[in-house]
């Protein structure tokens, strides 16, 4: 578990350089100088993971800020200026935690934010910006807010089902297993059911007593390259558990380091690679760290079939018989949604 801690603390300290996700924000209406604004700082963001409507208008004390994403949950804000308009819907469509506001802000909504699908490019600016009436006291909230007031305490919004990356680090429980790295990659995601590719290297040891001059340590490195299914469910909105079976094959290389001959002197070291077949299950457990990455930890169990292969050394013709084994392995790293 020590080699585990480590090799954790290495992988989280590494940089990561994650593809950039394009952001799909359609201001469906605001003034010219405040739409550029809120372009300017969506170019600058690499990390974008909600589509979002964004509506502007002026009002008293600034801009009146609505953004709506696919799921009709909503986000309304007043800034003072383009910069903060800017700055604010960049970092909603960068949160995969979008949702309502709680408590919604204290502010009125202004008369057609909604219902006008039209691109406001020419309407308002800085020099022409018009200051909305103060709402009579008796202003009763939409629709809209009453039912998301009422829903969200029992409902809370979990993350969508997605595709993830995920680089974990084995380290060996019981059994026949050895210390290394596992990467994976989901190609095909359905409401929670996930399909996809992984690889992993490992290296551990094991002592055989099919060598003539007894029990001796063989070192093996195994290269894996499996096809997993996968299902995801969310227990919490930011804490989610995965389950995986996989099955593939399994490169082993086996060295012996040395064979005594009669004379009782050492020679090798001696190498066998030979392809085996492996199939293993794994049970995860994810906390969501925001911005699309995700903490996992779990077990991995494997079983692998036997290896024959002969060696011919300067003493003679031996045997090198490793059985069908199992092997149960730490498993733990980062994931990033895709």
């Amino acid at each position: 578990m020590k080699h585990a801690l480590i090799l954790a603390s290495l992988v989280l300290a590494m940089p990561v350089h994650a593809d950039p996700h394009p952001c799909a924000v359609h201001v469906a209406r605001a003034p010219a100088a405040i739409r550029a604004e809120i372009e300017r700082w969506l170019a600058g963001e690499s990390s974008c993971n909600v589509a979002l409507e964004v509506r502007v208008v002026p009002t008293e004390g600034g801009y009146y800020l609505l953004a709506r994403d696919v799921r009709g949950r909503v986000r309304e804000r007043i800034v003072p200026d383009g910069a903060s308009a800017g700055v604010l819907v960049a970092s909603w469509a960068s949160d995969d935690q979008l949702g309502a506001d709680e408590p919604a802000p204290n502010v009125p909504r202004p008369a057609g934010i909604d219902g006008d699908d039209d691109d406001d490019t020419s309407k308002g600016s800085d020099d022409a910006r018009a200051a909305a009436p103060a709402p009579p006291s008796s202003v009763v909230p939409s629709p809209a807010i009453v039912a998301r007031a009422v829903v969200a305490p029992v409902a809370p919004d979990m993350p969508p089902p997605s595709k993830w990356l995920r680089i974990d680090v084995l380290d060996p429980i019981a059994g026949v297993a050895g210390s290394g790295l596992r990467a994976e990659v989901d190609v095909w995601q359905r409401h929670g059911w996930s399909v996809g590719l992984g690889a992993s290297m490992a290296q551990g040891s094991q002592s055989l007593d099919t060598l003539e001059d007894g029990m001796d340590p063989v070192t093996m490195r195994d290269l894996d390259a499996v096809a997993y299914i996968a299902r995801t469910a969310n227990v919490l909105p930011w804490l989610h558990l995965r389950g995986a079976l996989a099955a593939g094959a399994r490169i082993t290389t086996a060295m012996v380091p040395y064979i005594y001959d009669y004379n009782d002197q050492p020679s090798g070291p001696f190498t066998r690679t030979n392809v085996r077949a492996t199939a293993d299950a794994s049970l995860l457990a994810g906390a969501e760290l925001g911005h699309g990455w995700a903490l996992e930890v779990g077990v991995l169990l494997s079983a692998v079939t036997g290896m024959t292969d002969d060696l011919e050394t300067p003493s003679g013709s031996y045997v090198l018989e490793l059985d069908p084994a199992l092997g149960v392995q730490f498993f733990g790293g980062l994931a990033h949604r895709l």
